[in-house]
């Protein structure tokens, strides 16, 4: 090997003391002289010139340094884990990266403590890298909470694309009742999002139709077609106080693809702004309903069924039911056919944003009063009846 004078490395850009080790080696037969500051490129030189015995001995190297690692001792745990992601990144050998992987979750809370302090800026983080401690975290998906709500916390609940990249692989099948209430925090600040794209609603709906799961459901009182609240503590409709308002968000907004989802978001913000006859800010008149019908008949959207409309649009709130009654854009005669549905989390984001489209939903028959469990898919697309 030669002397660089400008960068003051060997060859293939190995520093001085790393080269006179495996030099050395060669010569003599063995790895003396390697450490800590000098393995990587000694490893590294071990398979750029594929001398197998010093590839050898660096792996048992390694191998004593990562079983001599302590729960407590962040600095051991950091070099052992960014050696073995070098070789997984750089020479694509995954050896040193089990090593780590069966050493630290063998350890009881080592993955909690390296992973919580290794990810406290998710950011900054290779795909690569996430997917090695998604793998290490294994069962134990409350650490990926744990890091997911601190990073949140700390970055005015913004989804990020790396924060994306880990809630798009939480599974929620090993969540244990002791680690509920960080998963229901994580809920939480999800659902606190100010001004959520579509893209960023889609996958909060899903995350919550997962971590709830379809026990956690609300069945509907009535057998028609109905899609459960949404919109419920919705940010953006929480920041509304007025019908007007209302309309506008609803017309522009790109969450709102269907009249399923439309009158959801209409009740959730009579619902969480308890809106009665009594509320004072709120005064329904025939302009608002007639506002509501444009805005429907200009998406393309079918009018939903009278008995559809009297689960969601409650009589009490100021006389809203009756109007959209009157309203042939809104409203149709037909009937249902005695289906509906239990919970969205039935349903993927996507069959329920993904554009302006009615549901293809999946129904539960009722037989002899009890519900069959065989789900079956049915397009329900209701037009005016124009023969009655």
């Amino acid at each position: 090997a030669v002397v660089s004078t400008q960068s003051g490395h060997y060859g293939r850009g190995f520093s001085k003391d790393a080269v006179q080790c495996f030099l050395e080696a060669s010569y003599s037969g063995d790895v003396k002289k390697i450490s800590r500051s000098n393995f990587r490129e000694v490893n590294k030189m071990g398979h750029v010139f594929d001398v197998a015995w010093i590839v050898d001995r660096c792996y048992k190297y390694f191998k004593s340094l990562t079983e001599t690692v302590k729960v407590n001792n962040y600095t051991e745990q950091l070099f052992v884990f960014e050696e073995a992601m070098f070789m997984f990144i750089t020479l694509k050998k995954r050896n040193f990266v089990e090593l780590v992987i069966t050493k630290f979750t063998c350890l009881t809370t080592c993955t909690e403590h390296f992973v919580t302090k290794y990810l406290s800026d998710i950011s900054s983080c290779p795909s690569t890298t996430l997917d090695v401690i998604i793998e290490m975290t294994g069962k134990e998906e409350y650490i990926l909470i744990q890091v997911l709500v601190n990073h949140l916390e700390n970055n005015n609940c913004v989804i990020d694309p790396k924060t994306r990249y880990i809630l798009e692989r939480l599974t929620f099948k090993s969540r244990q009742a002791a680690h509920k209430p960080l998963y229901l925090e994580l809920m939480k600040k999800l659902e606190s999002i100010d001004n959520p794209s579509k893209e960023d609603f889609k996958l909060i709906v899903g995350l919550l139709t997962r971590c709830y799961g379809a026990s956690e459901g609300q069945e509907v009182a009535k057998k028609a077609g109905y899609v459960p609240y949404l919109f419920h503590n919705f940010q953006q409709l929480q920041d509304i106080n007025d019908l007007d308002t209302l309309a506008t968000f609803l017309e522009k907004s790109p969450l709102v693809t269907n009249s399923y989802i439309f009158y959801d978001a209409v009740f959730c913000w009579l619902f969480d702004k308890q809106v009665d006859f009594r509320t004072p800010f709120v005064k329904v008149s025939s302009k608002f309903v007639t506002k509501f019908s444009n805005i429907m008949t200009s998406r393309g959207w079918d009018p939903l069924p009278r008995e559809y409309i009297e689960v969601k649009i409650n009589p009490i709130f100021g006389g809203l039911t009756a109007m959209i009654f009157k309203n042939v854009h809104m409203v149709t005669e037909n009937k249902s056919n005695y289906n509906r549905i239990v919970s969205i989390s039935d349903y993927t984001p996507d069959e329920l944003f993904s554009r302006d489209h009615d549901i293809k939903f999946k129904f539960k028959q009722d037989r002899l009063g009890r519900f069959d469990c065989q789900r079956k898919k049915y397009r329900l697309r209701l037009c005016v009846d124009t023969t009655a």
